[in-house]
């Protein structure tokens, strides 16, 4: 029997995936998911330091903690006091080994061996669906481009000015390094006969094998 999951990247064409299909399926979310209204992921995914290192940030997400079913959040950061009242739904993870960074695609045992990391949360969430068994896997909101209005996440950012924003230089680089490990992605999934589509309309990523949003909403 198929295992669907759904991965949630945060680009624009995210405020087009209707809630009700995502929360009913089983979903992979990072960061700001708690912007687009009503969506109850079942895993949630803190990994980047950047998004954690002031206590008002922490505080800011400490809000939505009791959400998800169970929250991936950096190690650093997983006993601070605004997350210990939720301890029995976090697991700590890491991108360290022995004092150095884990680099590329870690099929398991996570958390306790950590992850691969990239540039971007998605790369370890990438690693831990293939873990879980989704199979396939289907991708949302992975635009990997601005809007046409600037933006590049499916929020005004300007509604969370703690977290971090990107000017359109900074994003064309960290898209080359992205779309790298994305392909890493990719062809381990096909290497080991699992299915990845890529559901985002119009989307500037190439790693994966296209199709349509449509063709699964019901």
């Amino acid at each position: 029997m198929d295992k669907i999951g759904i991965l949630i990247c945060n680009g624009p064409s995210l405020q087009d995936v209707p809630v009700e299909w995502l929360n009913k399926n089983v979903t992979l979310a990072s960061n700001s998911f708690y912007a687009k209204e009503g969506l109850v992921p079942d895993y949630w995914f803190l990994e980047g330091r950047g998004h954690l290192k002031k206590k008002s940030e922490r505080l800011a997400r400490s809000r939505y903690m009791h959400i998800p079913t169970t929250v991936f959040i950096n190690s650093e950061y997983a006993d601070a006091l605004e997350f210990r009242a939720f301890q029995k739904k976090i697991f700590p993870i890491t991108y360290f080994r022995g004092g150095h960074k884990i680099r590329g695609f870690q099929p398991g045992p996570i958390p306790d061996g950590g992850h691969g990391t990239a540039n971007s949360v998605t790369y370890a969430m990438f690693q831990y669906a293939y873990q879980i068994g989704f199979d396939p896997l289907l991708i949302v909101g992975m635009d990997m481009k601005f809007s046409a209005d600037g933006h590049w996440h499916f929020y005004d950012q300007a509604e969370v000015p703690e977290f971090h924003e990107m000017d359109y230089q900074r994003f064309l680089q960290w898209r080359g390094a992205a779309e790298n490990s994305y392909q890493e992605c990719a062809n381990y999934f096909a290497d080991h006969d699992r299915t990845v589509l890529n559901l985002t309309p119009d989307t500037a990523c190439e790693a994966f094998e296209l199709d349509d949003l449509e063709n699964w909403v019901s």
